[in-house]
This record gives structure tokens, C-alpha cells and sequence, in this order.
């Protein structure tokens, strides 16, 4: 679909201005739809790195951004005529507002289950390495090892 790079052409063609429009919905609507899934998959406990929809999230973001842009600055004029596609528009906006703040909610606690994860594999680690290993000085198998580990094998 045709988004707006030259305002002052754009400003002067109400049919690509309201392509612009339609597409800045059409993007908002595709970023709501790829927000709440990833919400979905977050709230199940599914961690973000397991999710693909980072990738979509940040064409989505970049293509919302250049049309929001354009449109402000190029479609005053449909936009202050049309109290029904502005309403539309601000109703969208707090709608993907909302999800993307639960979003953000929801990755940061993510990311705080990773850190604890992670913190309790290197106290795991950290543990097992103050133990005795397994070879004694002169490389023999220590008993202490079986018995620690429960075991039925002796030295």
C-alpha cells in the first residue's frame, strides 16, 4: 500500500492521504494483533526467546512510526473533517498503548524469571565446584564422590 514519503505531494492528493490513513490503521490493527499473542504466550509462562514475534514487533514499530508521522503531517485536513475516522484512530491508539504496556510488563518479568533461572544454575555450579572432585591428588576415584552422589560403588 502507498504510505506517505513527500508531504508536500501527499498534502496536496486526498486519495493518497487516505491510503495513508487506511494503511496507518491497517498497521496499528496488525501491531495490536502481534502484541496480544505475544501477551498470550507471555502470560502462559512461555519465555520471550522461544516467541518470533520480536521480528514482526519491530517492522510493525518502524512502519507505525513512518505512517504516524506522515499522517500527522500530511492529513490535517482528513483528519479534522472526519470526527468518526479520528475517534477510530485514538480508540486503535489507546488500544495497542494499553497491550504494549502490558507487554512491556509482561517481558520484564520475563526476563526477571530468566535472571533467577540463571542465577540458580551458577549457585548450582558454583556449589558442585567447591565439592571434592572426582580423582583424588594421585588421579584414584574417591569414595567420597559415590557416596555424595548415592551410589553403590566403592573404592
Amino acid at each position: 500500500m502507498p504510505t506517505i514519503h513527500n508531504s508536500n505531494h501527499a498534502s496536496s492528493n486526498p486519495i493518497l492521504n487516505e491510503l495513508a490513513i487506511a494503511d496507518l490503521i491497517f498497521v496499528m490493527k496488525e501491531l495490536i494483533t502481534v502484541v496480544y499473542s505475544e501477551n498470550e504466550l507471555l502470560t502462559r509462562g512461555v519465555p520471550a526467546a522461544l516467541s518470533d514475534y520480536a521480528e514482526q514487533k519491530d517492522h510493525l514499530t518502524d512502519r507505525f512510526g513512518d505512517l504516524s508521522r506522515g499522517v500527522l503531517t500530511s492529513c490535517s485536513q482528513e483528519l479534522s473533517d472526519d470526527e468518526d475516522l479520528r475517534e477510530q484512530i485514538v480508540a486503535t491508539g489507546q488500544m495497542l498503548k494499553s497491550l504494549t504496556q502490558e507487554n512491556m510488563r509482561l517481558l520484564r518479568g520475563a526476563m526477571d524469571a530468566t535472571r533467577r533461572r540463571i542465577n540458580s544454575v551458577m549457585t548450582a555450579i558454583q556449589a558442585e565446584q567447591g565439592k571434592q572432585g572426582t580423582y583424588s591428588a594421585n588421579g584414584k576415584i574417591t569414595a567420597a564422590n559415590f557416596i555424595d552422589r548415592q551410589t553403590s560403588y566403592k573404592a
